[in-house]
């Protein structure tokens, strides 16, 4: 007889609403859209997100995501696997008690703008309702 523990991402339950999400997103804006939880990439979409999906992520975007405050601008590497030359623009998920990752933006095609902000503030609104149920 055994237990086996795994930790455990609310992010699997979503994981359909949030890879259809990013799509959207980057059809709309042309840029990447990643979705972490607090160690990894867990959905996406655009031209690399393939490249992201289950790698770890940098001690750097960790504690960005650990001050839970939102960010625009450059990063070394999100993954310690691939380097990121482009900006990006993250917004913390989290409900009122617990932070759960981030969703972020890499200025692929477009420039981050207002609208950008904007709906990725709108977007980490949903998810943070959502992590409320």
């Amino acid at each position: 007889e055994s237990v086996v523990l795994k930790k455990h991402t609310p992010f699997k339950i979503y994981e359909e609403d949030s890879f259809h999400l990013a799509k959207t997103l980057f059809d709309y804006y042309k840029n990447t859209i990643l979705i972490t939880d607090l160690e990894k990439v867990v959905n996406g979409y655009g031209y690399k997100y393939g490249e992201y999906i289950d790698k770890s992520l940098t001690k750097a975007l960790i504690n960005l995501i650990q001050k839970e405050e939102n960010y625009l601008g450059n990063i070394d590497n999100i993954s310690s696997t691939i380097e990121e030359k482009n900006r990006i623009l993250l917004y913390v998920l989290k409900n009122k008690e617990q932070v759960y990752g981030s969703i972020l933006m890499i200025e692929d095609q477009i420039d981050i703008n207002d609208s950008m902000k904007l709906m990725l503030e709108f977007v980490s609104t949903y998810f943070a309702k959502k992590l409320e149920i």
